[in-house]
């Protein structure tokens, strides 16, 4: 299928940077035209306008970054996780000593609710016995 294209080179290659480089595309009505027809003639015929952009390199940063790519270099960016790190380390355990404060504050409330708890209960027990006595003597009275 012609697109219009005479000479197409058009492919992508790899360098060793990591950059895509796109090649050449030549629009056929830039090629020369070399092929006669049967009868001896060159045709011309109007070739169509491409619809595509010109081919642009793009270029993908590499994996590993050079210094040249970093303005802090690479021991710079390397002190500067190392810091941020340190500080989410530090706000973590924050976060973990905030946590068990709650924790502990939480466990002596229930705790002196049970302990509030055990004594209302005690007193009921033993308004329960005493209660219990007086029916007792009251039907042995009867």
């Amino acid at each position: 299928m012609d697109l219009g294209y005479g000479t197409v080179s058009a492919f992508q290659s790899l360098s060793d940077s990591g950059s895509i480089e796109n090649q050449h595309l030549v629009p056929a009505s830039l090629v020369p035209s070399s092929a006669n027809s049967q009868d001896g003639h060159s045709h011309s015929q109007p070739s169509p306008v491409s619809q595509f952009p010109a081919p642009v390199s793009t270029t993908f940063p590499s994996p590993t970054t050079s210094q040249g790519d970093d303005p802090l270099g690479p021991t710079g960016a390397r002190v500067e996780k190392r810091r941020l790190n340190t500080l989410a380390a530090r706000r973590c355990r924050q976060r973990r000593v905030d946590r068990m404060k709650d924790l502990e504050a939480e466990l002596e409330k229930v705790r002196r609710e049970r302990d509030d708890l055990r004594l209302k209960c005690s007193k009921l027990e033993g308004e329960t016995d005493a209660l219990k006595g007086l029916l007792t003597r009251k039907n042995k009275d009867s």
